[in-house]
């Protein structure tokens, strides 16, 4: 793997927990502003779901630059 390749994949973890961090002060902030109901669900739904998905792609791209595999 070139350094391109692992500086680009270097962003891409970063960004990515970043967004997962991002993700969970939003549903902090949301639970500040609006309790978990029924009303709020999609809203907590769509944080949540939001935060995982960045979570598991820093997982995938932090996996892929451990063992070297090219993107």
């Amino acid at each position: 793997m070139n350094d391109a390749v692992r500086n680009r994949l270097r962003f891409k973890i970063f960004t990515s927990f970043a967004i997962f961090a991002l993700g969970l002060i939003m549903i902090a902030r949301l639970w500040s502003v609006a309790p978990p109901s029924a009303a709020t669900a999609p809203a907590y739904g769509t944080a949540l779901l939001l935060a995982l998905a960045a979570l598991w792609r820093g997982v995938i791209f932090a996996r892929a630059i451990g063992s070297g595999a090219k993107s």
